[in-house]
């Protein structure tokens, strides 16, 4: 039987499903480097500014890993760039309004790179290091995709997050919130105030659950698979 050829689609289609698990630890390390960094720079108006720079960080990764959905790399490119400008912007202005669609554009890249990411987890016909580390990153970027809301929430309504225990700067660390919340963990030092950010909160603890359940299952059955 002759060989199938892999056309233009096929082998781009290809080029994503390789496990590359080098791009898979250099994005799992930014976004611990990420999260870890946050609660330094999130005191002050220009460290707040860097931080956003700094959700860029991992985008950037990601879109080298997903590098053959050519659309897909071309709208995160888009969101990056103008993410970056509409930041420099806000901190110019103190717009809360472009303060708003940066947070709006952040969101909207991690959520593309966390779906995608899981299709990719979804299509492989076998199990490497490299899956797991896409398996933790996605769990991550799950936690940074509902920071994302909630900061876009905060920005337009300062009052939908209460702490229990106020901070020195008096500014909810939401990233903090958005990671208690997908494991949850829930101590209750930050709460949501408002019905629509409870019902936010609500959904990400559940996305937590069944993330951890279906991806879970997924691997499982694919070692599983190989074996029989």
């Amino acid at each position: 039987m002759a060989p199938v050829k892999m056309g233009p689609t096929m082998q781009s289609r290809a080029r994503v499903d390789a496990d590359r698990p080098l791009h898979d630890l250099v994005l799992l390390a930014s976004l611990l480097f990420l999260i870890l960094l946050h609660p330094l720079l999130s005191q002050s108006d220009l460290r707040r500014l860097l931080m956003g720079m700094m959700c860029l960080v991992p985008v950037i990764v990601a879109t080298f890993r997903i590098a053959g959905h050519k659309r897909l790399v071309a709208v995160l490119v888009t969101l990056m760039v103008a993410g970056f400008g509409v930041a420099a912007l806000a901190e110019l202005l103190h717009s809360p309004f472009w303060a708003t669609v940066q947070w709006i554009l952040l969101t909207l890249a991690f959520g593309i790179v966390a779906g995608t990411l899981f299709r990719h987890l979804q299509r492989a016909h076998s199990i490497s290091s490299g899956h797991l580390l896409t398996a933790a990153s996605i769990y991550l970027l799950l936690a940074v995709f509902f920071f994302g809301i909630y900061a876009t929430v905060q920005v337009r309504h300062p009052e939908a997050f209460r702490e229990t225990v106020i901070s020195p700067d008096h500014h909810p660390d939401l990233l903090y919130f958005s990671l208690a919340t997908l494991t949850t963990l829930g101590y209750g030092d930050i709460v949501p105030v408002g019905p629509e950010v409870r019902t936010i909160a609500a959904l990400e603890a559940a996305a937590g659950v069944l993330y951890v359940a279906i991806t879970v299952a997924l691997l499982v059955g694919r070692v599983r698979a190989n074996h029989l």
